[in-house]
């Protein structure tokens, strides 16, 4: 019974203990990296393309044979086709722009990975010194 009521005494205790102590911070903290763009190689770009729910199979044809594009695959997650671009020497950015225009397209990128820096921790510091 003795051993039930120390028990949490010697736990405040210890708790109390660690109290007022705080780490200490990197003599030099860097700002995190900009975001850094990967873009595939020339000989695989690729272009990221999503159709509004009304095109057919035909006008996804004749967008494919317009721009110079072979599909790769389909991405059912993201509703999105991933096509390779068959001219290498394609200007991908003014491609992008004129497939952004064309009714049939919701959307249309370059399939690029992002990548972005570990952002810093931040430093807790206890209110009571």
């Amino acid at each position: 019974m003795k051993s039930l009521t120390i028990l949490p005494i010697i736990t405040a205790a210890l708790l109390l203990t660690a109290c007022g102590q705080s780490t200490s911070m990197p003599a030099s903290v860097t700002a995190p990296a900009l975001v850094q763009r990967y873009q595939a190689p020339a000989a695989n770009q690729q272009v990221l393309v999503r159709f509004r729910p009304e095109a057919t199979r035909t006008a996804l044809g004749q967008f494919n044979s317009r721009y110079g594009l072979r599909i790769s695959h389909f991405n059912a997650q993201l509703n999105v086709y991933v096509m390779d671009v068959v001219n290498p020497r394609a200007n991908l950015n003014s491609m992008i722009s004129a497939m952004s225009r064309d009714a049939a397209v919701m959307f249309a990128e370059i399939n690029q990975e992002i990548k972005v820096a570990p952002v810093v921790d931040m430093q807790v510091k206890p209110i009571f010194n």
